[in-house]
């Protein structure tokens, strides 16, 4: 089996674990773990005091909530990303879409969006989808996952020339 580098984003406002809440940060800990038993290269891109299997590279902006804070770790996660893209085989993001934008364009990389909230915003999934098709030649277009919150269909939007 081929050892893969893969990158692991998440919303730095819980750390992975979380200490109590954060249904999501426990899926993103078993999902990491379980990627690096099986000998996979992984780098989570968390909140400061995550600690599991993955190296970590910390990231936020407390208190989270305010829109500079937002629009801080957007640029800390989509240029941390841009830097590493040349090392990375795949890009697991459970984190906002917009921090992937500064990567849409590579299609070398594989990039799978996770949702795991109630109401997966279709409208900025459709922008990022736009904004990828502007942004590569008709040849390099590549598939973007959009998987949804359970109970919603899940989505996988691929075009190709």
């Amino acid at each position: 089996m081929k050892t893969l580098n893969i990158a692991v984003t998440v919303d730095p406002m819980l750390p992975v674990p979380p200490v109590q809440y954060g249904g999501i940060e426990r899926v993103v800990e078993f999902v990491v773990n379980g990627l690096v038993e099986r000998g996979h290269s992984v780098t989570l891109y968390a909140h400061p005091e995550s600690h599991c299997m993955a190296t970590l590279v910390p990231y936020g902006v407390p208190p989270h909530f305010s829109k500079a804070a937002r629009i801080q770790e957007l640029w800390q996660i989509g240029s941390k990303l841009s830097r590493e893209l040349r090392h990375l085989d795949a890009i697991l993001s459970w984190g906002r879409l917009a921090a992937l934008l500064p990567v849409l364009p590579n299609r070398r990389v594989v990039k799978l969006q996770r949702y795991c909230r109630d109401g997966v915003p279709w409208s900025s999934v459709r922008i990022a989808l736009r904004w990828q098709v502007l942004r590569l030649p008709l040849p390099a277009r590549r598939v973007v996952s959009i998987a949804s919150s359970p109970g919603q269909t899940d989505m996988a939007a691929g075009f190709r020339a």
